[in-house]
């Protein structure tokens, strides 16, 4: 997956045993990757065509730092790509992307809410995340970081993910009710 997603976004930043990326450093490098490879509903502000392009990271201090690193002077769509931490679930103002880096399933559940109805893509790194409403979840297989898409979540916000993306995605569909 590695080499077709992430070719040139690691460089030579190595955080991990034996030299390879640091799990921090690969998740920074997907976050990125998914921001290129997803459409935004008009209106939302992942769509907007001159407002930075504001990915925000909850409750992972490492991959903010990482992120920081790996976005400085990078552009999306034309358009510059910044990083914020988020203090509180529901303050997602400006955003395109969040990342939750919670296993409560409360805060989950209010920040899904949130970014549904503002057409924000929504990752996670928790078991269940994307059953539970998460649109993309990070979960390791085989000591690799793998990633698995819940197209129905994406979509009832009005987000689309190209073909090339879900190609290398474990897809998912949401369980229970809504968050």
């Amino acid at each position: 997956m590695l080499p077709v997603l992430l070719p040139g976004m690691i460089g030579g930043a190595t955080g991990g045993p034996q030299g390879e990326p640091s799990d921090s450093q690969l998740r920074a490098a997907f976050l990125f990757r998914f921001g290129q490879y997803a459409s935004w509903p008009k209106g939302s502000d992942g769509a907007s065509a001159t407002a930075p392009f504001v990915i925000g990271v909850f409750a992972d201090p490492a991959l903010l730092k990482e992120m920081a690193r790996l976005v400085a002077g990078r552009m999306i769509e034309g358009r510059t790509v910044s990083v914020r931490a988020v203090d509180q679930v529901e303050d997602q103002e400006g955003l395109a992307v969040l990342f939750l880096g919670t296993d409560d399933p409360l805060l989950i559940g209010r920040a899904i809410r949130v970014a549904r109805a503002r057409g924000i893509l929504t990752v996670g790194y928790t078991d269940g995340f994307a059953e539970r409403g998460g649109m993309i979840n990070f979960f390791h297989e085989d000591a690799k970081l793998r990633f698995e898409v819940n197209v129905d979540a994406t979509a009832n916000a009005g987000l689309r993910l190209s073909s090339q993306l879900l190609r290398l995605a474990r897809l998912v569909k949401s369980q229970g009710g809504e968050p």
